[in-house]
């Protein structure tokens, strides 16, 4: 990632910021009927949180109860004043018509093979230093960082139903619209033969099934989870009931999507100088060439999975922190059980070896989304994916990084369409 002062400045989307804009004219049956990519400037600009957003949907995450733990002194959050609260008629209109649109488009995606893959909001722990606790924080990295004492630590996340049977777009529209203008680069793209960083999914059944026969990997998730892979020409992606995808709304985060702005900006560049559409590769004179978009991928393809993997960790890690100090030593009041819902049950030892006579499933404890391993006497009914139980921490697992948790009671179990609908209970 690029640091927050170069990116706030220089390149983040604002008033008068130059932008790459990816447009499809959809019709009322979710088809795509037309694509567009243009550059040009944003003007008026209107922040809102993703709980306002749903709020205009009839999804009310503001007024529900919270659960919010606290370590280390009081956290002063961030203020945002560019927030706004109040979204105008205009504006409100145009984002329930793009709702509409977007949830038509997505049964036309599910017809194609397109699968819910369970979007759940993952609450983000903030980690504050303190008054006076750092001494140097430089960017050039010729200092170190010198830190003295525990660093505030503050979480809280909502206390909804899990197993609430939501519509897909009107939970999550945002990731709906990227993915909607990942399609559009895609396509954009492969008309024109400019290879980029595509994304595909492939899945072989029998071999996932014969793991499982044969003894190997069979947790309910693996069977469920397709193969992915990147490409530097257009292929399906199943899992999203796609011909072509590309990501291409995060360049800032990542570098397959920087390149992806790179190429199509060089195609722009092009067909504006010839007035027409640059229809083949040797018609634009590429930042990357196809070669060098494979040699890319040959080495993004292990740095990806671990700078997510990395950023997953690092989200953890600080909470886990948090409730290592709440639970051994009285930092902060927790509450005598949690809820946790259920992912799959594990083999015998696999994560956990506090209790191996028992048996174990790994679980998300709510409300906060936390990777737990769940110990449960072998005499109790089985769990399934999906259930919501009672759990008391056991103990804050630092180096693996979850929670080893006692199972209570069971306090809710999906129905069968929750069941069908979901993609998935992921961490």
């Amino acid at each position: 990632m690029l640091p927050q002062s170069v990116t706030q400045k220089h390149f983040s989307l604002g008033p008068d910021k130059p932008v790459l804009t990816f447009s499809a004219k959809l019709n009322t049956q979710g088809e795509i009927l037309e694509e567009k990519i243009v550059n040009g400037y944003i003007r008026n600009v209107v922040y809102i949180t993703p709980d306002r957003l749903a709020q205009l949907y009839g999804i009310d995450r503001l007024q529900a109860p919270r659960m919010t733990l606290q370590v280390g002194g009081e956290a002063q959050m961030p203020n945002r004043p560019e927030l706004q609260d109040y979204l105008s008629e205009e504006h409100a209109q145009s984002l329930l018509t793009l709702q509409k649109l977007l949830s038509a488009h997505w049964e036309v995606r599910v017809k194609k093979g397109a699968m819910n893959s369970a979007s759940t909001q993952r609450s983000q722990p903030f980690v504050s230093g303190g008054n006076g606790r750092i001494k140097s924080l430089v960017v050039d990295g010729n200092e170190a960082l010198q830190y003295t004492g525990d660093p505030i630590i503050h979480i809280s996340g909502p206390m909804l139903d899990p197993l609430e049977i939501l519509e897909s777009t009107k939970q999550d529209l945002v990731s709906h619209a990227m993915v909607l203008g990942g399609e559009v680069a895609a396509k954009w793209c492969k008309e024109r033969d400019i290879p980029l960083i595509f994304s595909g999914v492939t899945q072989r059944p029998e071999e996932t099934v014969l793991r499982g026969i044969l003894g190997g990997e069979s947790t309910s998730t693996s069977m469920a989870r397709f193969k992915g892979y990147l490409s530097p020409v257009p292929v399906p992606h199943t899992a999203l009931g796609m011909e072509q995808y590309a990501k291409c709304t995060s360049p800032l985060r990542r570098f397959s999507d920087l390149l992806c702005h790179w190429q199509i900006e060089a195609g722009l560049r092009r067909e504006a100088e010839r007035k027409r559409p640059a229809l083949e590769r040797k018609d634009v004179t590429l930042p990357f060439s196809l070669e060098k978009v494979n040699a890319i991928i040959s080495r993004s393809t292990w740095q990806n999975r671990l700078k997510d993997r990395a950023q997953s960790m690092s989200r953890d890690f600080w909470a886990m922190q948090l409730l290592f100090r709440a639970f051994n030593y009285g930092q902060a009041k927790l509450p005598e059980t949690f809820q946790c819902q259920i992912v799959t049950q594990l083999l015998e030892g696999k994560v956990s070896k506090v209790k191996d006579s028992k048996v174990q499933y790994m679980g998300s404890l709510l409300p906060f989304r936390l990777r737990c391993c769940i110990s449960m006497d072998p005499k109790m009914p089985p769990l399934q994916a999906g259930d919501v139980v009672d759990v008391k921490i056991q103990q804050a697992n630092l180096y693996n990084v979850f929670l080893d948790v006692d199972f209570v009671k069971l306090v809710k179990r999906p129905s069968e369409e929750a069941a069908k609908g979901s993609g998935g209970f992921f961490i």
